[in-house]
């Protein structure tokens, strides 16, 4: 939930220029997404629910001005580094959405990988196409035999798998992956919607 100062006009885009929806009272909103720092450092962006206009866009913080703020839950929470203490008031007010935002990390996570690891592998997957049926990966799994390219073509499971894997097998020594869990990952029919696969972090015990 966000709280607004002030009535605020709103926009179907993050984006000022965007088509106009008409204002939004001061008062609290739920919020359903947030563009932090967008498109540059001046500006946040929050997409709220508006009674009788659905989910609108407004314009949240310009430059130094914070025209909404993060509220707590009106429902008991649990105490810990995230949320806030069911003895403090529903009322208490947080600064900004990004000081929110900015909490919730995994920096001191020991079983976790960087973006920029993840986003460095997709160099690997320049020049793909999809292949539902004949995909390939660009470089060899840990525990597992794929198929290689060329050709070079993929689909949305061998993709994941093939970036996730290679990302915390280079990273973790300790990491496992074999054929049933390589199993789990492949969608098989349209009729298989619910696999789970195993493994994302590491198993530290057999």
């Amino acid at each position: 939930m966000i709280t607004l100062s002030k009535k605020l006009k709103s926009f179907q885009e993050a984006d000022t220029n965007s088509v106009t929806t008409g204002f939004v009272q001061a008062g609290d909103y739920e919020v359903l997404d947030t563009k932090l720092k967008f498109p540059n450092a001046d500006t946040d962006y929050t997409q709220i629910t508006v009674k009788g206009k659905g989910s609108v866009w407004i314009c949240s913080r310009w430059k130094n001005s914070n025209y909404a703020h993060v509220i707590a839950s009106p429902q008991p929470q649990k105490e810990d580094n995230f949320l806030i203490p069911k003895k403090e008031s529903a009322e208490k007010i947080i600064p900004t959405a990004a000081d929110l935002f900015n909490r919730i990390n995994f920096n001191d996570a020991n079983d976790t990988i960087e973006e920029s690891r993840l986003v460095s592998e997709l160099k690997a997957y320049d020049g793909f196409s999809y292949h539902l049926t004949k995909p390939t990966y660009p470089h060899p799994l840990k525990g597992v035999k794929v198929p290689l390219g060329p050709p070079t073509q993929n689909n949305c499971c061998t993709f994941v798998e093939g970036l996730l894997v290679k990302s915390w097998a280079d990273k973790f020594p300790d990491f496992k992956w074999d054929n049933k869990r390589h199993g789990q990952m492949m969608i098989t029919s349209d009729k298989d919607f619910f696999l789970t696969c195993y493994g994302f972090g590491r198993e530290r015990n057999g």
